[in-house]
């Protein structure tokens, strides 16, 4: 490290200390707004869950961004302030030799030197526009503790590192254009996460309102000396409620950890808030074993998976076009193609899924060009095709066909034109069967929809979504056949529409 960037460093980190005193430590107390919502659970599960605009929206986009954006450079995930204090990870060497000894420059003294300098809220809430969001927003805090928002619980924030504060321009900029705004919150995990660190410049006083205190691993967050930690966990959700009105806050896997008190404050805060904001909110949280909250007043969250069977209640699935966080080795590498992405989309949305989608953005605060192709592209596929998945609901069956959405890490896919998903109407009038591939020939049979399955006597008509033709069809023993028609330029996944003079019939 130069003499230089050291001196910068020292020099910022001399200021936020000085914000610390400014702060004396007091901030970890929360006024839990008052309303129809109290702090127990009887009360908490009379919300009614998932509102309309989120059942119709289908399609929502966040950002993993922030410092461990700039630390990053083995792994694009959230990894590095917690192993570069781990003498048994590559992180810890690379430390040592870029950086140098954690005892002196550490995670605290790396925060500074995330400078978006190029960070324009309004091209990316256009992209995400372009793409068919409905509801958007950034990764508010994660393990790292630091805070994307002007924070006056913290001084670890964007706003006295950089000088603004990023999640207001985006929160302006993506209500601006007619979409929901999400916050996300990944801090649950914080009080584990610089488990390395206190043998290092983590344990020296005055560095706790980053690193938590200096505690031993398998002092959990329900324990006396964690505390202070939960005070300030909720401090820094109430804030983000206060400051921003969230449509949407969704809670990565830590949140399991918590005492109950301090979530049940957090609920009643935010569930009263949005009483008095006159607007329907959601609350997501990753599916724990161990931890369920009683009641549908939630959405299920599945990391990068989902379910394999039509669920009769709404979930989410959360996943990435590529790597959680960038890092240079893979902005060109690991991007799901859009046919996939497509394929993805459609099939959790004819299960009750929604996609809530992550983007990587660099560190000066730009899009990868791979992730805009990728959003770009879905997005010309929404334009044409969105009828079938906005604004609908699940069918009484969801698909039919042996391929299936695969991988943890990444996405694969293993569809055919023998992959079909099915969503309906609101109405109950029109029935949308998707093909997730075209058919050779372009002669498409829909076997759930063969002659005694389902009667197709009260048809008004059969088109194409993406060109609103209509099309031949011939229902017999074996399936509904249907001709396509002229093969479109991109080979993504192709709807055809079904309307029904009333009703659609039952499947049998």
């Amino acid at each position: 490290m130069g003499f230089e960037v050291i001196k910068k460093v020292s020099l910022t980190m001399a200021a936020v200390a000085a914000s610390m005193v400014a702060f004396g430590g007091s901030l970890t107390g929360s006024e839990i707004k008052t309303g129809p919502y109290t702090p127990d659970w009887d009360s908490i599960r009379q919300h009614p869950g998932a509102p309309e605009w989120f059942l119709d929206g289908k399609l929502g986009i966040y950002t993993h961004w922030g410092p461990i954006s700039k630390a990053n450079e083995f792994r694009p995930d959230h990894a590095y302030g917690r192993d570069m204090y781990d003498p048994k990870q590559d992180e810890f060497e690379y430390h040592v030799k870029t950086h140098g000894s954690q005892h002196e420059v550490g995670y605290k003294d790396l925060v500074s030197m995330f400078q978006p300098v190029e960070f324009d809220a309004e091209v990316w809430a256009d992209l995400f526009a372009e793409a068919g969001a409905r509801f958007a927003g950034p990764v508010a805090m994660h393990h790292d503790n630091f805070a994307m928002w002007g924070s006056e619980v913290t001084p670890w924030n964007i706003e006295r590192t950089f000088g603004r504060d990023t999640c207001a321009e985006l929160e302006k900029a993506i209500r601006a254009r007619g979409m929901k705004f999400v916050t996300s919150f990944h801090h649950a995990y914080s009080w584990h996460y610089y488990r390395h660190a206190y043998a290092y410049d983590a344990g020296k006083p005055g560095n706790e309102s980053l690193y938590c205190k200096p505690h031993a691993e398998d002092v959990g967050q329900k324990s006396p000396e964690a505390a202070e930690f939960c005070r300030e966990w909720l401090a820094k959700l109430v804030e983000v409620i206060n400051k921003y009105e969230p449509d949407f806050i969704w809670f990565d896997w830590g949140i399991a950890a918590m005492p109950e008190e301090p979530v049940l404050d957090f609920f009643t805060h935010y569930l009263n808030s949005a009483a008095e904001w006159d607007k329907e909110v959601i609350v997501t949280f990753k599916q724990n074993p161990k931890k369920a909250f009683p009641g549908d007043f939630t959405v299920m969250d599945h990391e990068r998976g989902g379910h394999l069977e039509l669920s009769d209640k709404p979930w989410v699935n959360d996943t990435s076009v590529g790597p959680w966080f960038y890092n240079a080795k893979f902005a060109e590498k690991g991007v799901v193609e859009t046919d996939t992405l497509v394929e993805l989309f459609v099939d959790l949305v004819s299960k009750n899924g929604c996609l809530l989608l992550n983007i990587p953005p660099d560190p000066l605060g730009r899009i990868p060009a791979s992730a805009v192709r990728a959003l770009k592209e879905l997005g010309q596929w929404n334009k044409v095709n969105g009828e079938a998945i906005f604004e609908t609901r699940p069918w009484v069956k969801a698909e039919e066909g042996d391929g299936k959405i695969e991988g943890k890490m990444r996405i694969k896919s293993a569809m055919t034109s023998s992959d079909i998903r099915f969503t309906r109407n609101k109405s109950g009038d029109t029935l949308y069967v998707i093909t997730m591939d075209w058919p050779e020939g372009g002669n498409m049979q829909v076997k759930t929809l063969a002659k005694g399955r389902l009667d197709l006597g009260s048809v008004k008509s059969i088109s194409r979504v993406d060109n609103g033709l209509d099309l031949a069809w011939e229902q017999n023993q074996d399936g509904l056949n249907i001709a396509l028609g002229e093969q479109p330029e991109t080979n993504f996944a192709h709807a055809v529409k079904i309307v029904f003079e009333e009703k659609i019939p039952k499947l049998k």
